[in-house]
């Protein structure tokens, strides 16, 4: 069998990708495998959503500036990666509801893009990588041999349960005409493999040998969690309406003595829940740390946390905090939601508050350590080159 070449292009809707990006970081090393596995395949690049010059007028001068200076120049994050923003005239809110913003974007994505083709010299067959359902616009831009579709959040509602009538039509044809669909959990498989059976599952991963440091006796506890009260329970990733803040007000209220931490960004739909739970002394938000600065608030963590509510949209979601959980050999205690409940060896699965307190209060006593080893050697095994490996397999046949 011939050995296949292409390139992908991957359109995501970050502003930026990196360390600096609280609210993307999770993505980089998913990125990143894929384009270590496509070492002697192609090139990766990777399209963030570009910048509306209509935006940068109303928001002033300074953003004009900063669009100019940010668009001007080809990021390479790695030595198989890069990163580019286009700019644009076109209005991107306009472009959903109207055809003639919508050509004038794609024109302008498309020449933007062709303009790093010639300078990185990319000339295989194109693989168009989309990951939300309204890049489905960007269709036939690059002259693709191949369109996919990674699905790994819910987008056609929301954590609220509002739906989006036209974003979900728009997944369901966008879905139905890719050669390949990635989903990563359940319910997001089922719904895609419905209309496509080209559709694979595939699980988030984790950068074990960094986790597992924190295993290591060597590794010091963060400074800030040094002068709390244990046990400490913790939990990294951003607070936002997803969790059960009615779960964790009642078990912040009734273990006083217990410290809960925080590391991570606030969204602006939480702030008042979060609000509300700092009113408690025992309560603490520590703000977003890149990967190497939150291992050692894991390392001070006595038991972590996975408080979602249970509902259709978090059923969607895969964390990828528990894998790195597992890797750092911190028991965890959360609720069923439908990715978690897979993993029902590894983790002490509750709903209700009192449940909760149990649960911790048996990780604290070193009685889940047979869940702990479990999680150990899952996690062991699921790391992201030999998921993202898989991937680019699987959409090498594709093409």
């Amino acid at each position: 069998m011939n050995k296949k070449y292409f390139d992908i292009i991957m359109y995501t809707n970050a502003k930026k990708l990196g360390t600096e990006c609280g609210n993307y970081v999770h993505r980089l090393p998913f990125i990143e495998g894929i384009s270590k596995a496509m070492k002697g395949i192609g090139k990766v690049l990777v399209v963030f959503q570009p910048r509306s010059i209509p935006q940068c007028w109303f928001d002033g001068d300074e953003k004009i500036r900063e669009a100019t200076a940010e668009t001007a120049i080809l990021k390479q994050l790695s030595e198989n990666l890069w990163a580019t923003r286009p700019i644009v005239t076109g209005n991107l809110v306009l472009a959903s509801y109207f055809p003639f913003f919508r050509w004038i974007i794609r024109r302008q994505v498309a020449n933007h893009i062709k303009q790093i083709f010639s300078s990185l010299n990319m000339t295989n067959q194109r693989v168009a990588w989309m990951t939300h359902p309204y890049h489905y616009l960007y269709r036939g831009c690059i002259r693709e041999s191949v369109l996919l579709y990674e699905c790994y959040d819910e987008h056609t509602f929301t954590s609220s349960g509002n739906g989006n009538k036209k974003t979900g039509l728009l997944e369901l044809e966008l879905a139905r005409n890719a050669e390949l669909n990635i989903t990563t959990a359940k319910p997001l498989y089922d719904k895609l493999s419905a209309v496509n059976s080209k559709t694979m599952l595939v699980s988030n991963g984790v950068m074990y040998d960094m986790f597992s440091q924190c295993r290591d006796s060597q590794m010091p506890v963060a400074p800030e969690l040094r002068r709390l009260p244990s046990p400490v329970i913790g939990m990294i990733g951003n607070l936002y309406r997803g969790y059960d803040f009615r779960l964790l007000d009642d078990i912040i209220r009734r273990k006083t003595g217990w410290s809960f931490v925080f590391v991570g960004e606030v969204s602006e739909n939480a702030r008042k829940d979060v609000d509300n739970l700092s009113k408690h002394s025992n309560f603490h938000v520590f703000s977003w740390r890149p990967y190497y600065e939150v291992l050692p608030f894991i390392k001070g963590f006595d038991v972590a946390i996975i408080p979602y509510k249970v509902n259709d949209w978090t059923n969607t979601i895969n964390p990828n905090k528990v894998y790195e959980y597992f890797a750092a050999g911190i028991p965890v205690v959360a609720t069923p939601i439908v990715e978690l409940q897979r993993h029902n060896k590894c983790i002490a699965l509750c709903q209700r508050s009192g449940d909760f307190i149990i649960a911790i209060e048996k990780a604290v006593r070193g009685e889940l350590e047979d869940k702990v080893q479990i999680g150990i050697h899952l996690a062991k095994n699921m790391s992201w080159d030999s998921i993202t490996k898989e991937i680019v397999r699987e959409l090498a046949e594709s093409i």
